[in-house]
C-alpha cells in the first residue's frame, strides 16, 4: 500500500518542486568553483600592514600582511609586502670578514679580518667589530663600536669609537679611533655628507671628509674626499670617485670605484697611512641572497709612483658575509 502511494504521487506537485541543482550546468559550475578573490579585504589588509610598518609595529604588520595573501594568494604585491616585514624582523646580524693585500716587491702580504654583530633598533642599526691585522710582521686587535641613528626625516648620522687591545706602545691600530659623520638628502636624489675622524697613535691625526652623491634611477654616482691632517708633517688629499647600479631587489649593487691619493676609503691602521699618492681601481659587488644572507666582495689594483725606483703595485681583495635572524 506504502509503495503504491508513492508511485501514485500528484503530477502537479512535481511540477512545482525546483528544478534540482545537479541538473543545472550552470549550477553545479557554481558549485564546483573556488570563491573568487576578495580584492576589497585583502587590499585593507595591506593598507593596514603598512600604516603598522610605519608605527614600527611589525608583529602586528606581518599578521595583517599574511592575512592579505591568504584571501588574495595571487597577489604579488601582498607577497613582498609579507616578506619585507619578515625581514625588517630580523634584527640580529652576525657577519665576518677577510682583506689580503699582496704587493710585488716582495714584501710579506698584509690581511685583516673581522668578526661583527649587529642590531637594528628604533633609532638605528648599531654594530660591534673585532677587529686582527697582521702587518709587517706584526700582529694587533681592535675592538670598535658603530651606529647609524635617524635623527630627522632625511638625515642620520654615523658614530664610531675603537680602542686597541694592546696595552704599550702603538703596534698597528692607533690608541683610540673615533669617527662622526652626519648625512643628508637635499632632495632631487641628491644626498650629501660632513665628517670627520680621529685616529690617536702616538700623536693625533685628524681627517676630514665629505660625500655629494646623486640617484639616477637604479644608477648611485658620488664623489668622496679626505683631508689628512697629522699632528706633524704635511698634510694630504684623496679624491674616490664611485658609480654603483642597484639591482631590482633595491639592495644589490655592482660598482665601480677610481680613487687618486689615499688607496683606502677607511683608514685604521699605520700602513695605511703608507700609500698616499697612488692610483687605485676597484670592482666591488654587495648581494642580497634571500631574505637573511648578504655577501659582499671588492678586488683592486693600486699602482704607486716612488722616487728613484720602479712603482709599487698592490692587488688587494676583500669578501664578506652576514646573516640575519
Amino acid at each position: 500500500m506504502l509503495q503504491n502511494t508513492r508511485a501514485s504521487a500528484p503530477a502537479t506537485a512535481a511540477r512545482s518542486r525546483p528544478r534540482s541543482c545537479s541538473r543545472s550546468p550552470s549550477c553545479r559550475r557554481a558549485r564546483t568553483t573556488s570563491p573568487p578573490r576578495e580584492p576589497a579585504a585583502a587590499d585593507l589588509r595591506v593598507q593596514r600592514a603598512r600604516a603598522l610598518v610605519a608605527l614600527h609595529r611589525l608583529e602586528d604588520a606581518r599578521a595583517e600582511a599574511s592575512a592579505a595573501v591568504a584571501l588574495a594568494p595571487g597577489d604579488a604585491g601582498a607577497a613582498r609586502l609579507r616578506d619585507a616585514v619578515a625581514a625588517d624582523l630580523r634584527v640580529w646580524e652576525v657577519g665576518s670578514s677577510l682583506t689580503v693585500d699582496a704587493f710585488d716587491d716582495g714584501r710579506s702580504p698584509w690581511w685583516e679580518g673581522s668578526l661583527d654583530l649587529g642590531r637594528r633598533t628604533a633609532l638605528g642599526p648599531a654594530s660591534v667589530h673585532v677587529r686582527h691585522a697582521h702587518r709587517f710582521d706584526r700582529d694587533d686587535d681592535l675592538v670598535e663600536l658603530e651606529a647609524y641613528p635617524h635623527l630627522r626625516e632625511g638625515t642620520y648620522a654615523y658614530a664610531g669609537a675603537g680602542f686597541a687591545a694592546h696595552g704599550g706602545a702603538v703596534v698597528l691600530y692607533p690608541h683610540a679611533r673615533l669617527a662622526a659623520e652626519v648625512y643628508q638628502s637635499l632632495g632631487e636624489g641628491i644626498e650629501a655628507s660632513l665628517g670627520w675622524r680621529g685616529l690617536f697613535f702616538s700623536s693625533a691625526t685628524q681627517i676630514a671628509t665629505g660625500t655629494i652623491g646623486k640617484y639616477l634611477g637604479p644608477w648611485f654616482a658620488f664623489a668622496r674626499g679626505y683631508w689628512v691632517i697629522p699632528a706633524g708633517g704635511s698634510t694630504s688629499g684623496s679624491l674616490h670617485l664611485n658609480l654603483r647600479r642597484y639591482l631590482p631587489d633595491g639592495a644589490s649593487y655592482l660598482g665601480v670605484r677610481y680613487a687618486r691619493g689615499l688607496a683606502r676609503e677607511e683608514l685604521l691602521t699605520l700602513g695605511d697611512f703608507d700609500v698616499t699618492s697612488a692610483d687605485t681601481v676597484a670592482l666591488e659587488a654587495s648581494l642580497a641572497l634571500g631574505r637573511a644572507f648578504e655577501l659582499a666582495a671588492r678586488a683592486s689594483i693600486t699602482r704607486q709612483g716612488r722616487s728613484g725606483t720602479r712603482d709599487l703595485v698592490d692587488t688587494s681583495g676583500a669578501v664578506s658575509a652576514g646573516y640575519r635572524f
